[in-house]
């Protein structure tokens, strides 16, 4: 009995050395409004990788503040800093979110909104740190806390992309042609990174080539990879591919640029002018493209480009941002922004079968 009862208090003395050791090596001395303080880090897990800093997370007045830099980071979104004014700016996909130091209160798409939890804070007097909880709600994300790790692990919600209506049983095995255009010798325009075109409709295309089978549909590429660079698919092969397979769509991806004006923004779908099909297809996936993303409508507009001229089947041709404009640049290159963009393309070529 005796060796039990010993048994059992050097499990309770290694458990307390333990968690109370785990307690140390867990705090961090920050500088906080002139003052110095010992609070506890925490770990973040976004979009599944440990978030990294230079600046730890840390609890502060009851919840995870971190670095908005970090965040920034790791969903490739502008991020800007007024010193002046003591306000961060994080700007991703349809969302710009303003944090002024010390503020109760943020600014999202210009509605200002109070933050429930601790408010921005600088820390060290150089690093930004803004409510984890707040960045969660406002980007679809919830957080699954683990006590025992100290760890806040972000989840996209999967109700944050509207459901799209199912196909109606006897159109799904229509055809699609899905056109990535330029590619080999042919860049299409450039962005202002430097990356061309063909390499944003390329990853577009194969997105929306795996969720259109997902939904029954038939599927064909004019290409499903980068061409040779002495190779050109020129427009009529591309038409051809289409008219050969007697396609019943065909969807042409590109992305805009306009050197003059790196500001220019906006989504814009084409169609053939006398085509009244082509038309009412443009004008759905216009409008689905435009609730999902919450880019400037430039609107579903006639265009004579040949291979919305020379296919025997409903057509369009879609510019899905503009890769000039360098804000943007960096939100349409994520998988969330080409992600959405599908899934807005897709609802609108149901739309126009379940008519």
């Amino acid at each position: 009995m005796k060796k039990i009862v010993l048994f059992f208090m050097v499990i309770i003395m290694v458990l307390g050395l333990s968690i109370g050791g785990f307690a140390q090596s867990e705090s961090i001395s920050v500088y906080i409004d002139g003052q110095s303080m010992n609070l506890k880090k925490s770990n973040v897990i976004f979009n599944g990788k440990l978030l990294v800093s230079d600046s730890s997370p840390i609890i502060y007045q009851g919840t995870t503040i971190v670095p908005i830099r970090a965040i920034g980071e790791s969903l490739n979104a502008e991020i800007d800093w007024n010193k002046k004014t003591n306000e961060a700016t994080l700007t991703f996909v349809n969302k710009k979110i303003i944090f002024k130091v010390n503020s109760s209160h943020a600014i999202v798409n210009g509605v200002k909104k109070k933050i429930p939890s601790a408010p921005a804070k600088l820390i060290n007097d150089g690093r930004i740190m803004v409510p984890l909880r707040f960045i969660a709600d406002e980007l679809g994300y919830t957080i699954d806390w683990n006590q025992n790790t100290w760890t806040a692990n972000l989840v996209k919600k999967e109700d944050n992309i509207t459901p799209i209506p199912q196909p109606k049983p006897d159109i799904k095995e229509k055809v699609i042609v899905i056109d990535a255009g330029h590619g080999g010798r042919d860049p299409g325009t450039t962005a202002a990174s430097g990356r061309p075109e063909k390499e944003f409709n390329l990853e577009v295309t194969l997105k929306l080539d795996k969720k259109l089978r997902s939904l029954g549909y038939k599927t064909i590429l004019t290409r499903d990879k980068e061409l040779s660079k002495n190779y050109k698919l020129e427009l009529e092969d591309r038409s051809y591919i289409a008219n050969k397979h007697n396609a019943d769509i065909f969807i042409s991806i590109h992305h805009n640029a306009f050197e003059e004006n790196p500001n220019v923004t906006g989504i814009e779908s084409f169609y053939y002018p006398s085509a009244k099909e082509g038309k009412i297809l443009a004008e759905l996936i216009q409008k689905e493209l435009i609730q999902e993303l919450k880019a400037v409508n430039r609107g579903a507009k006639p265009n004579n480009f040949a291979v919305l001229r020379q296919t025997k089947m409903p057509a369009v041709l879609l510019e899905l941002g503009f890769i000039s404009n360098p804000k943007d640049e960096k939100i349409i290159e994520t998988e969330d922004y080409q992600d959405r963009a599908v899934e807005a393309i897709a609802r609108g070529l149901n739309k126009y079968f379940n008519r």
